[in-house]
């Protein structure tokens, strides 16, 4: 068999489970986030470049949030903090209800110098929900319209929230009380 009649291996990420063609060998990774190459590549496209185009939706600027959160990567300091300060925006929109377009507020005021913690010392590991109760950024990059993007990305943050929110929604809400509100 000639390499062009060979089958493409695919590439899986090992946080959300998605399978992907592999990413180009030199692709970079993020050093602390759990993504496999090809997730974290598409996932940086669809958030940087706007490729492909999303139509509008209330939580759009939420897709940040719910990919940091289900590629939890392994525990340390980094990825702690990284899914704490992430969930803690899902859980300030939506269950605490504070606007979308605070998400940036929100990490900010999680991270801030003046809290009662160091910020080492505030949050511990969230042991993940199995992947397969969360939808992928596959679900978002198949979608044939803008419109449909969006709408996959509304479901897709919605589903993050409820899988992560299941097991630790308590100990979110006392960080946020503690941290943000």
């Amino acid at each position: 068999m000639m390499a062009a009649d060979s089958p493409i291996q695919a590439e899986i990420c090992p946080d959300c489970g998605i399978a992907l063609p592999p990413a180009a060998e030199n692709t970079a990774v993020h050093r602390y986030i759990g993504a496999s190459p090809s997730c974290w590549q598409r996932f940086s496209t669809l958030l940087n470049a706007g490729e492909p185009p999303m139509g509008n939706g209330r939580l759009n600027p939420l897709l940040l949030d719910a990919y940091c959160v289900q590629h939890h990567g392994a525990p340390s300091p980094q990825a702690i903090n990284s899914v704490a300060v992430h969930a803690l925006v899902l859980h300030g929109v939506l269950a605490a209800g504070v606007p979308p377009d605070s998400a940036l507020w929100i990490r900010r005021r999680a991270l801030r110098d003046d809290a009662p913690r160091s910020k080492h010392a505030r949050f511990h590991w969230l042991t993940p929900p199995d992947a397969g109760q969360m939808l992928t950024i596959g679900a978002i990059l198949n979608a044939s319209t803008p419109a449909a993007r969006s709408a996959q990305l509304q479901a897709y943050v919605q589903s993050v929230w409820q899988a992560w929110s299941a097991p630790h929604g308590a100990t979110l809400a006392n960080w946020y009380a503690a941290y943000v509100a």
